[in-house]
């Protein structure tokens, strides 16, 4: 039952950061990215050998990047194979560190939480249009990136990024298209 609940969890992350990655693309060109980032998500969800919340996953033009903090490279390795065997992609980008002395699994849910509630907020927000920005979440610290369209929705993501608990500081990389 723990573990269903926080597989249900993952997925719903995994959709929330494929719909939140930062893009100039055509929305047929973002659909096709973001369906790539979720089913790569689902993948590494059921898969026993990946802690799917300690990989972001992000895809630009079928390239997914992999990034995030494994306990082994063996995990690292398995992940970089699943994303590359998922038809669509063009190729991957392993940026996953390993760290045997990474914790529990519990320990990294706090931030995959995160990045869904402040996901969720973002993509909520008919002025920042969330589905341009990226969300990326350590240790309570939320980097924003990607494009927005004034000034206003900048700060207005800093804002909403902020306003969840257990954030402890927004870094605010948006660029304001134009």
């Amino acid at each position: 039952m723990r573990r269903t609940t926080r597989t249900l969890a993952l997925c719903s992350l995994a959709l929330t950061t494929a719909l939140a990655c930062a893009t100039t693309q055509t929305a047929d060109q973002q659909w096709r990215d973001s369906n790539l980032t979720t089913n790569i998500g689902g993948k590494f969800a059921v898969d026993q050998e990946i802690d799917r919340y300690r990989i972001d996953i992000d895809t630009l033009d079928g390239v997914v990047t992999l990034r995030g903090v494994v306990p082994d490279a063996t995990q690292a390795r398995e992940a970089e194979r699943i994303a590359r065997w998922t038809e669509g992609v063009v190729r991957v980008d392993n940026q996953l560190e390993v760290d045997p002395n990474v914790g529990e699994p519990a320990e990294g849910f706090e931030d995959a939480w995160m990045t869904l509630m402040v996901g969720n907020k973002l993509n909520l927000d008919p002025e920042v249009k969330g589905r341009n920005v990226d969300v990326d979440v350590r240790d309570g610290i939320v980097t924003l990136s990607g494009i927005v369209e004034d000034d206003r929705a900048r700060a207005e993501a800093r804002e909403r990024a902020a306003s969840v608990d257990g954030v402890e500081q927004v870094i605010n990389e948006l660029e304001v298209a134009g």
